[in-house]
């Protein structure tokens, strides 16, 4: 005996059990063809953190970049870091001039302090981690991260915002130029 729906009422009736194992077996697939997913389509390009930027063209994902270096933050118990259009933008000018320069410093173009002053508001922490020949952001940030000095730059207590660019000199052995600026909020000076 088995328990069959007909028209709002419950019936008791007699199935064979073929057609018993039959109707479970159907009902069973139909749930789980309604549970099945579509495969997530595949890349054939690498994600935003190992793509090369060695093409001039190639942009940086500035978003992409943030968020790997709020991660690593917040594992060491840090707060995130979000991006500041401004310091991008300074990030840019000094990767470019060391591009241009085809050599790395913190003084190409000026000084670090003398740039960060140039910011609307007082940014209190402010610190700065330059390189090249590195070919994607994730050859930069593992450079960065075994370099004591760059690692405590990136696990400074006090910095919140970040701004990160990467400049291209095909001419040069480099060939890419990184700058990292990341400070505390802004102040009213």
């Amino acid at each position: 005996m088995s328990l069959i729906v007909s028209r709002n009422r419950l019936c008791l009736m007699p199935i064979n059990p073929i057609i018993r194992v039959g109707l479970i077996v159907g009902v069973i697939g139909a749930t789980l063809a309604g549970c099945a997913e579509k495969p997530a389509p595949v890349s054939t390009s690498p994600p935003p953190f190992y793509r090369n930027l060695e093409a001039v063209s190639s942009p940086l994902d500035i978003g992409d970049a943030a968020q790997v270096i709020s991660t690593y933050r917040v594992g060491k118990n840090l707060s995130p870091v979000i991006i500041d259009p401004a310091l991008v933008g300074l990030a840019q000018e000094h990767a470019s001039a060391q591009a241009r320069a085809s050599k790395t410093g913190h003084n190409i173009g000026g000084t670090f302090a003398a740039r960060i002053k140039t910011l609307e508001g007082e940014r209190g922490a402010s610190v700065e981690n330059v390189s090249a020949g590195y070919r994607s952001f994730a050859e930069a940030f593992s450079g960065w991260r075994e370099s004591p000095n760059h690692n405590a730059n990136l696990l400074n207590p006090k910095v919140t915002r970040l701004g990160i660019a990467k400049a291209v000199n095909p001419e040069s052995k480099y060939k890419v130029f990184w700058t990292l600026v990341m400070t505390s909020e802004p102040r009213a000076k």
